[in-house]
């Protein structure tokens, strides 16, 4: 590991390096990640302008009145989440240790309320696994697929072996074989897509989720 030493009384302090460690960058995920951002940064750019005005607007009141705060922590809470995993994509590990069990629950969120629908409050999605990989395969590629579908709804299906998340999409023919291929290829096709009749699924590998009860679900 990189380090610097800061020689002190003869006693050297070592500190790691500030500079992230970046995963394998594949260009096939750096492309998805794009994609997303470009749909994501404009929600993003408009919500903090308006957390910002609140907050200017209430300033005066936040010692008695907590509320513009807990809103901008979920916020930028939420962001961070999506920030990290793009930033992944294009081959930044901006994460480092950290896993967040719910970035697939923030990622859908997110693409779902950017085009218009925001998730019933009941709607969970199942968690990651602190523990395994795919902590930002998972949500990267289940919200780049919503952004092919028809409408952000889907269908999931959670079994012993795999998680299959599934959507009607806009056009039958895109996103293309060929891209799809190349992505799982990336991943060292630890994923798998299957289209049928308008629809196409992710089907992700059980292990990157955290052990629960088998459920299926939709949105």
């Amino acid at each position: 590991m990189d380090s610097k030493s800061i020689p002190r009384k003869g006693v050297g302090v070592r500190l790691p390096s500030l500079a992230p460690i970046a995963p394998d960058a594949q260009p096939e995920l750096r492309e998805v990640a794009r994609d997303l951002g470009r749909t994501l940064f404009p929600r993003l750019r408009a919500e903090l302008a308006e957390l910002q005005r609140v907050l200017r607007e209430r300033e005066g009141g936040l010692d008695v009145d907590l509320e513009p705060l807990t809103a901008a922590q979920c916020t930028t809470r939420g962001w961070g989440i999506a920030l990290g995993v793009l930033a992944a994509g294009e081959g930044v590990d901006v994460l480092g240790e950290r896993r967040t069990h719910d970035a697939l629950q923030v990622l859908v969120e997110l693409v779902a309320a950017t085009r218009g629908r925001a998730l019933p409050v009941e709607t969970r999605l199942p968690e990651l696994d602190a523990h395994a990989s795919g902590g930002w395969e998972a949500p990267l590629l289940a919200g780049w697929l919503l952004l092919w579908a028809r409408s952000p709804e889907w269908t999931l299906s959670l079994g012993d072996a795999e998680l299959r998340f599934e959507v009607e999409l806009e056009r039958e023919s895109l996103p293309d074989e060929r891209r799809l291929s190349k992505i799982a290829r990336a991943l060292g096709d630890r994923v798998r897509w299957h289209r049928e009749r308008g629809r196409l699924a992710l089907v992700l590998p059980r292990a990157w989720f955290a052990r629960q009860d088998s459920a299926a679900g939709s949105g």
